[in-house]
């Protein structure tokens, strides 16, 4: 493929990202197990405003009952596993893009402009950050059109957990 080549960017850009949505959306199904809580699971709690970045994150002080406070803090270790999720779909993607616009091109020994390398590592950003944004707002939630086995993986690893919780 050719970093120069707009066509093969653009086609790429959608295949690829349209590729990463659907990997993105699977590996959320299986990996990431949200656990519903209560309306009224928090009793007291307020904003705690985070100086570097003016960033808001509310914190319980006085939960509903024990079992709703080990939701909330499974919940939280979840978020830390979406992160662990995105960072390996981005990393897949540098590898793929990176192989398919600069590692492949220099072994068939095409001549590479010296910022292809970077270009590549951008591309592969786009793919695995950008475009699943773009398909999500583009397309239906994933829960409405994709396979029902992964609602059905995702719904049993949510009453596995709730049972584990229970038996705490």
């Amino acid at each position: 493929m050719d970093s120069n080549n707009k066509k093969h960017l653009i086609v790429y850009f959608f295949i690829a990202g349209f590729v990463f949505y659907l990997l993105s959306a699977a590996l959320s199904a299986i990996f990431i197990v949200a656990l519903p809580q209560d309306r009224d699971w928090c009793l007291s709690g307020s904003d705690i405003e985070i100086a570097a970045n003016d960033d808001h994150r509310f914190v319980c002080y006085q939960f509903k009952s024990a079992f709703e406070e080990l939701k909330y803090y499974h919940n939280k270790s979840m978020v830390q596993r979406n992160s662990y999720v995105l960072s390996g779909n981005i990393l897949v993607a540098i590898i793929v893009t990176v192989l398919a616009f600069h590692f492949i091109p220099k072994w068939k020994g095409k001549e590479l402009a010296s910022d292809n390398f970077i270009s590549a590592v951008f591309l592969a950003f786009l793919i695995s950050v950008i475009a699943p944004l773009f398909f999500s707002w583009l397309l239906p939630p994933p829960a409405e059109w994709f396979p029902q086995i992964f609602k059905d993986i995702n719904d049993a690893q949510v009453e596995r957990e709730l049972e584990i919780l229970r038996s705490l």
